[in-house]
């Protein structure tokens, strides 16, 4: 003979409850990315600034305007610089020592510094875990 005893939840969470939750975990750790992208960033010249979008209720998206970021980001290829409102350009060639005019220079490029794979691969945990947290608390 079996002895079956059931297991009764002490407390009931709604939908609404779970959701709200749920929510907070995502807002929490939309609020660490946002912080590790400023914690990459702080330090360049030109500020890059980070927003936190909520196109829907289970998902956040941290968006910049910056195109410097993306330059770092993804990469650039190699292009022509040239010239736009005086004939020459003029700037400071460090590895000749020298003061430089130029009608136009190939500038290499690039590498792409995958800041944004970074961030994501290390927040992953971040997420499960905050998830964990909101599902379980009582």
């Amino acid at each position: 003979m079996y002895n079956v005893k059931s297991i009764v939840p002490t407390t009931t969470v709604t939908i609404a409850e779970l959701e709200k939750r749920l929510s907070k975990a995502l807002d929490t750790t939309a609020s660490d990315v946002n912080q590790r992208y400023h914690n990459v960033t702080r330090r360049w010249r030109t500020p890059v600034t980070f927003a936190t979008e909520t196109p829907t209720t289970n998902e956040r998206t941290i968006t910049t305007q910056s195109d410097i970021f993306l330059y770092n980001d993804e990469g650039t290829r190699p292009h022509r610089i040239n010239p736009r409102r005086k004939r020459f350009l003029h700037f400071y060639w460090r590895r000749q020592g020298r003061w430089v005019f130029s009608k136009g220079v190939n500038h290499p490029g690039t590498k792409a510094k995958k800041i944004t794979h970074g961030i994501a691969v290390a927040i992953q945990s971040v997420l499960e875990s905050n998830i964990q947290s909101a599902i379980t608390e009582v």
